[in-house]
């Protein structure tokens, strides 16, 4: 198998144990919980391929990074997965925006195997909680956002590709179960990370153009989802 390599922004000596019962090299220590962004972005800089996300809180399903890698053979730049709750509904399969700008997970509570679920889709944006990134847009827009904590880095990302002609799509063959914002504190900051959003991409008009077609078709109401580039 190819060798694991973990930067541990834990602070803490439980994933020290873990590295050492398996074998995986820690590369470095934070000596205290940085932020998401700054995390993944210093590790990524040690690295020259791809980027691929996978939080703590997910468990794939065999098959899974195989299919995400397929999409990304196929040209997809962004490759999202649709991650499950414990009863098999969806938790995400793309990240859409309701008419007033909200970001929310496409699919929400609906059936693994409902009629948005069962196709490879493009959509606006995907989480982080399992993202494979191309390397090209990684750096063309310098990996995460550091303004944002522990929220909207995942969708600033996208949306900062997708400007500068990048693919983000969904597979459905790259199935997971979420947790979902298990880790300590993981929604502290969202409001002000909503309020860095909003000036960044709403106030300033720049997420029209990243958006595109969906800007005008995707509303929040899933059978409402019908924006002209939504299948692979």
């Amino acid at each position: 198998r190819p060798p694991i390599f973990v930067w541990d922004n834990s602070g803490g000596e439980e994933v020290a144990a873990v590295c050492a019962e398996h074998g995986i090299k820690r590369l470095h220590r934070n000596g205290e919980n940085v932020s998401f962004a700054e995390a993944n972005n210093l590790l990524a800089a040690e690295f020259k391929g791809d980027v691929l996300l996978i939080n703590d809180d997910c468990m794939v399903a065999p098959g899974c990074i195989d299919a995400m890698l397929a999409a990304r053979r196929e040209g997809v730049d962004l490759v999202g997965a649709k991650l499950l709750y414990l009863d098999s509904r969806i938790q995400h399969y793309g990240i859409g925006f309701s008419w007033e700008m909200h970001p929310f997970h496409i699919g929400r509570f609906e059936p693994h195997d409902s009629e948005w679920g069962s196709a490879n889709r493009v959509v606006p944006a995907a989480t982080a909680a399992l993202l494979l990134v191309n390397r090209k847009y990684w750096d063309l827009v310098g990996g995460f956002d550091t303004d944002y904590f522990f929220g909207y880095e995942d969708i600033a990302l996208c949306l900062q590709a997708r400007a500068l002609g990048a693919v983000c799509g969904v597979v459905k063959d790259a199935i997971a179960t979420h947790l979902e914002s298990q880790s300590a504190g993981r929604s502290d900051h969202d409001e002000r990370n909503w309020r860095v959003f909003q000036r960044k991409w709403i106030d300033s008009g720049d997420i029209n153009a990243a958006l595109g077609v969906w800007r005008v078709w995707l509303t929040n109401t899933l059978q409402q989802v019908r924006g002209p580039d939504h299948e692979m």
